[in-house]
């Protein structure tokens, strides 16, 4: 029972000390690193066979699709 509760108390300091150097770091990251990135276009199929993606759409209207990316880049 002892050695039970002593792996219990190692397991919670390792993981208070992760959150804290996870907090630290957030607070003090202030890059694009830790942001993020959702594209406005991903590929997806058009029409055809459902399992081949040869088309892009827009990411928050799926119904919205090219056959080229960088006009769903540029009307997304």
């Amino acid at each position: 029972m002892k050695s039970t509760q002593i792996t219990l108390v190692c397991i919670i300091l390792l993981c208070l000390f992760s959150l804290h150097q996870c907090g630290r770091m957030e607070s003090r990251d202030t890059g694009k690193s830790s942001k993020i990135y959702i594209p406005k276009c991903i590929r997806d199929n058009c029409h055809g066979f459902p399992l081949v993606k040869n088309c892009w759409c827009c990411f928050n209207d799926a119904d919205i699709c090219w056959h080229d990316r960088e006009i769903c880049m540029r009307l997304c």
